[in-house]
């Protein structure tokens, strides 16, 4: 099953080599569940790198699953929909924390699962958000740099910048002026 959020996304262009970092850095971790953190300013591109990892590697997760983490009070209806999933509409109406029974849930599925946070103000705010066990990713995209071990998203170069520029206008002029 795969959030909504993870589909209709624009061709990522110039991020082959963090894509392969981030990839890596999973597949190498010794915590369980795994955790990636990308920082950097706005706009640079955390949300389109970490929607182009899932989209990459949806078929390797049984599970791919975005919170949208901004916003503390939607927190809990990103994973009351994950929750209805795993269990039954029915049966997630009646359970109060849905975070921890969808963390319950998650610990217990047999295939690996990535679990995207996406704009998570700050480390202290992903207190809570991360499932304490289970076979799978977390992957966190913040504005804010004190984190343990994060990855940094640069700005594209020059040519990939074009690229990017060019392939989402229609306008074929590359010369950068």
């Amino acid at each position: 099953m795969v959030s909504p959020h993870v589909a209709g996304l624009a061709p990522t262009i110039g991020r082959q080599r963090e894509l392969e970092v981030l990839r890596e850095a999973f597949l190498n971790s010794a915590e369980v569940p795994a955790v990636g953190v990308l920082t950097g300013m706005g706009g640079v591109g955390k949300t389109s790198l970490a929607r182009a990892y899932a989209q990459r590697h949806e078929r390797d997760y049984g599970i791919v699953w975005w919170v949208r983490a901004e916003d503390p009070s939607a927190i809990d209806a990103e994973f009351r929909a994950l929750l209805e999933i795993l269990s039954s509409p029915t049966e997630a109406k009646q359970v109060g924390n849905a975070r921890t029974a969808t963390f319950a849930l998650m610990a217990r599925q047999p295939d690996p699962w990535l679990l995207v946070l996406d704009n998570v103000p700050d480390a202290e705010a992903a207190h809570g958000l991360l499932p304490p066990v289970g076979n799978g990713h977390v992957l966190i995209t913040s504005r804010a740099t004190a984190w343990p071990d994060p990855t940094t998203v640069c700005p594209l170069d020059t040519d990939a910048a074009v690229e990017l520029l060019t392939s989402q206008s229609g306008d074929g002029d590359r010369a950068v002026h």
